[in-house]
């Protein structure tokens, strides 16, 4: 359903709005917001009723997404404690304001566009890309709808459209703001890092007995046998039923053929575009390259730039911008122009030429197989699923139900929710999620595996999270305490370099004096990453003035490093080779000023209407569902 609620929640001023808003259904009574006592509705918005079965099942889709967001089933307890229905009902009582205020305007969509919402939905289609009026009708039934008041539902949403879309018609950032925000993201800066080995460190003297119990006591909870079950389960397994898939030789040619761009891949070229002002600095430019005084990239590089950053890839003739597909396919490799671009004059530079490749079908045929065969796999694990499934819902034992269907029955002890235990897709998340959410004793439903496999299982026994002794824990103790004496050298040897470094210190030189590796970075933006780095150096820095040094050290002891900054370049945002980049983020903060205003709109609407709540349906409902 189109939703402008979804779009909006992004954004600080409709989190903000939406907060209170729940707030206020959180603490009935304040402002407008009185009880009501009528059973047959949750909520009544001006004319517009919530009815308690509508906002039941509402609710109930609300906890079945977020159990598929979590990877566990929610239970109800657990979606009242986080507030879940209160959330639903703010966000069902918004869009009643915003009926009724359609209806207030005689805004209302009509039959084509309601038609066309649906039969343009990806979620409607079938294989052949057009509307599938079954699948409609299957989806709109698991969902729990019927098609009239989907529809209906529809019209509604469409009309909130138009009111929200000429709420936030022509919505403009404030000027300047883009600037604002891009030039600190697009700023670059010049760095020495001194790098660490920590396998260079010596290792740490052996702790005695008694600090070893000091670690443990003083971090116990830390130290349990996690909660294990014993599962017996069966595994439909696409990738081995692929392996049983026969693909006629001439499915396979037809496929070549269909794919001919894939095997057929034209001559292509890696091509970097530097733009300049004016055709003269172009032009310029050119002649200090062609007089060996600069190379492309130190002519990138005096405006803070990388090859990284201009680069347009490897392309084809078809595929480069039309007014730089013949400089860059004639003759071979070097740099070529000024070329006239959108951006202004450019230079372009072919860095390498990557010649045409024919894969001859007897190459193909292995790649076409799996493919064809995967596909014809994943259709079959689904259809054994759906036996399995109508097996077990007629009372048989995963035992009897592998049997009959060849199935593989294996059998898991001590499983654990990190996955110890079990191998393979039974190690995935999805099945570990279903194997602590099943009831002990009981087959489940089959469930879908990441790779288009399927699981049934049964819970034979659990064992319960229990603390361990410190005998029982004594190795992993011992783990834990060198891995922190390591990770505090390490740390103390980086601040010693970083302390150094802001006092001038050469980077060189340090990295001689701690055996460790001395990186100098050309420009680099604050999102770069450096091999051997800990993560957050790079962001500390970006944090730091010029000549200011800051050290880090990675939380499992991995990597160790100080850096300093030898030198800050701003962004130019008036560079043509930012146009784009300003553009888009224009195009961004205006959409996202039309989602606060969208919001407003909205809030407004419903702190003028008279908006009653019954508590008691409210407190049923949640009943019902537990």
């Amino acid at each position: 359903m189109l939703n402008f609620l979804r779009n909006a929640a992004r954004t600080w001023v409709f989190k903000a709005l939406f907060a209170l808003l729940v707030v206020s259904f959180a603490i009935w009574g304040i402002g407008d917001v009185t009880l009501n006592t009528a059973g047959s509705r949750v909520a009544k918005v001006g004319d517009r009723v919530i009815e308690t079965d509508d906002f039941a099942l509402a609710l109930q889709r609300e906890i079945q997404s977020l159990s598929r967001q979590m990877g566990r089933r929610i239970t109800v307890e657990e979606a009242e404690a986080a507030g879940v229905h209160r959330a639903l009902l703010a966000r069902l009582a918004r869009d009643a304001a915003l009926d009724e205020e359609a209806r207030r305007l005689g805004v209302s969509a009509p039959d084509e566009a309601v038609r066309d919402a649906i039969v343009e939905s990806p979620s409607f289609k079938g294989l052949d890309g057009r509307f599938d009026r079954q699948q409609y009708e299957f989806i709109l039934n698991q969902l729990g709808f019927k098609p009239a008041r989907f529809e209906e539902d529809m019209r509604r949403s469409l009309a909130r459209d138009v009111l929200l879309g000429a709420a936030s018609a022509g919505a403009r950032a404030p000027a300047g703001y883009a600037e604002l925000q891009l030039a600190p993201r697009l700023e670059k800066r010049e760095l020495a890092l001194v790098i660490l080995d920590p396998a260079a460190l010596p290792a740490p003297a052996a702790p005695d007995e008694a600090a070893l119990r000091a670690w443990f006591d003083a971090r116990k909870d830390a130290y349990v046998a996690p909660r294990a079950r014993d599962l017996t389960y069966a595994l439909i397994d696409p990738a081995k039923l692929a392996a049983q898939v026969e693909i006629p030789e001439d499915e396979l040619r037809a496929d070549y053929e269909a794919d001919a761009e894939r095997f057929n891949i034209p001559e292509r070229r890696v091509i970097d575009r530097l733009p300049f002002p004016d055709e003269n600095a172009a032009r310029a430019a050119l002649a200090r390259i062609e007089a060996g005084e600069a190379t492309f990239e130190d002519l990138a590089r005096e405006r803070g730039l990388t090859l990284e950053d201009v680069t347009l890839g490897a392309l084809s003739r078809e595929a480069a911008p039309p007014e730089l597909a013949d400089l860059a396919f004639s003759d071979g490799t070097g740099v070529k122009g000024p070329a006239s671009t959108p951006l202004g004059p450019a230079l372009i530079n072919v860095r390498a030429i990557l010649p045409a490749s024919v894969t001859p079908f007897e190459e193909a045929r292995e790649t076409l197989r799996a493919e064809r065969a995967g596909a014809r796999a994943q259709a079959l694990a689904s259809d054994m699923a759906e036996q399995l499934a109508d097996l077990i819902a007629a009372g048989a034992r995963l035992e009897d139900a592998a049997a009959e269907l060849g199935l593989e029955l294996r059998k898991a002890k001590g499983v654990t929710l990190s996955g110890e235990g079990v191998e393979g897709p039974a190690a995935s998340s999805e099945f570990l999620a279903a194997a602590f959410a099943a009831e002990e004793g009981l087959e489940s439903d089959p469930f879908s595996l990441p790779g288009g496999a399927w699981a049934a299982l049964r819970v034979d026994g659990e064992r319960p999270e229990r603390p361990l002794s410190f005998e029982e824990a004594r190795e992993r103790v011992l783990r834990d305490w060198t891995a922190e004496a390591r990770r505090k050298a390490l740390a103390d040897k980086a601040a010693a370099i970083a302390d150094a470094l802001a006092a001038g210190a050469d980077a060189d030189e340090l990295a001689r004096i701690y055996a460790a590796r001395a990186v100098r970075t050309g420009p680099v933006t604050r999102d770069a990453a450096v091999e051997g780095a800990p993560d957050g150096l790079i962001a500390a820095l970006f944090r730091a003035a010029k000549g200011q040094a800051r050290s880090a050290v990675a939380e499992d002891g991995s990597a160790a490093a100080a850096g300093v900054v030898l030198n800050v370049i701003p962004a130019d945002l008036a560079d043509p080779t930012y146009a784009q980049i300003l553009a888009r983020w224009r195009e961004a903060l205006d959409r996202s000023t039309g989602r606060d205003l969208q919001a407003l709109y909205a809030q407004a609407l419903f702190s003028r209407a008279e908006v009653t709540v019954n508590e008691a349906a409210l407190r049923r409902v949640l009943n019902g569902l537990r």
